[in-house]
């Protein structure tokens, strides 16, 4: 019953053959063309390095590791059979935007890599942001118009 849907995805790598596989599913066993969208998740500064710096500290300065463990747990993937090094890479996927791919740099980055996850195949993204008041402002006032001119976006 529905015109679009959600994924998550580990990287931009994963998304040609989910997204061929989810259409594929909906015409086959609906008969229903869909679209796909996946999750972004924007930390834009002025520099790269300023958005590296923020994103490392939003994660691991401030980060709620205890949330995103019963998260995890909510989720059944904390099951004890993942290496220390893959829960830190997990962990820090959830407090960072829910899994949402990261798209962190200036916002010339943020666009070309908006543009990598449409040329992967999907058809929108959702987009969260540390602040979403301000991330919006951002949207519309810096990424927006880039956006456009890029052709991403009509208008």
């Amino acid at each position: 019953h529905a015109d679009i849907n959600f994924v998550v995805v580990q990287t931009l790598d994963d998304v040609p053959a989910l997204v061929a596989a989810v259409k594929e599913e909906a015409r086959r066993h609906f008969g229903r063309e869909i679209q796909v969208f996946g999750m972004g998740r924007i930390v834009c500064r002025d520099t790269e390095e300023e958005a590296i710096a923020y994103n490392h500290y939003m994660i691991h300065e401030k980060g709620d590791w205890e949330a995103a463990a019963n998260m995890a747990r909510q989720l059944g993937v904390e099951s004890g059979s993942l290496p220390p090094e893959a829960w830190q890479g997990m962990g820090a996927a959830i407090i960072g935007g829910f899994s949402a791919l990261p798209l962190v740099g200036t916002p010339d980055q943020i666009v070309e890599g908006m543009q990598a996850m449409v040329d992967a195949g999907l058809d929108g993204i959702t987009l969260n942001w540390p602040n979403y008041r301000e991330g919006l402002a951002q949207y519309d006032e810096i990424l927006r118009p880039l956006l456009v001119q890029a052709g991403i976006r009509a208008h």
